[in-house]
């Protein structure tokens, strides 16, 4: 014989903190257009994103105010550049801060999965890995497509999926073993 249980449900809104969600930890000092790319890479993927200032902007600083966490909207378009460490180890002068970033906010993510960003580096990290080991790390402002495409790896890990490298070129015919059969 079944028994029904009886479900409590809540009319009230989820916590923002308490959604699942990629967690990105930013340097204040940056402004939005420089975070659109990579968010948007991550959207591409259809996961869930919550933004976090860290720090004060100079304007701010003076005032005594913080800025703090923040939900992402469209903004406009920077350009990066690309740089990947897979878990070498060692991370150089200019990552450290992203990287810290980055391990705060994968602690602080329900998927365990973070983006730190500091003003001249990004990178991407797991929960489990050291602070100092980052996944992914990767140079801001170079190339729009590069920075996109570390949202989109951030979301990959998230999915278990393959990662996707802006560098990848196609095959191209006169390399392609198969190419005769293809035809």
């Amino acid at each position: 014989m079944a028994v029904a249980l009886p479900i409590a449900l809540s009319s009230a809104p989820v916590a923002e903190r308490d959604r699942p969600a990629i967690v990105v930890r930013h340097d204040a000092t940056l402004g939005r257009e420089r975070l659109a790319e990579i968010l948007l890479g991550v959207e591409e993927e259809g996961i869930p994103v919550r933004i976090e200032s860290v720090g004060a902007p100079a304007s701010d600083a003076a005032a005594g105010t913080t800025v703090g966490a923040e939900k992402w909207g469209p903004a406009g378009s920077p350009k990066a550049t690309r740089s990947v460490s897979q878990g070498t180890g060692s991370v150089s002068a200019t990552t450290s801060a992203a990287a810290t970033l980055a391990h705060e906010a994968a602690v602080a993510s329900r998927l365990g999965v973070g983006i730190g960003i500091d003003p001249t580096s990004v990178a991407v990290t797991f929960e489990k890995l050291p602070a100092a080991t980052p996944y992914l790390t990767e140079t801001l402002n170079r190339r729009r497509a590069a920075d996109r495409t570390i949202g989109v790896n951030a979301a990959r890990l998230v999915k278990r999926m393959p990662l996707r490298f802006d560098d990848e070129a196609p095959l191209s015919r006169t390399n392609h073993p198969g190419e005769d059969l293809l035809s």
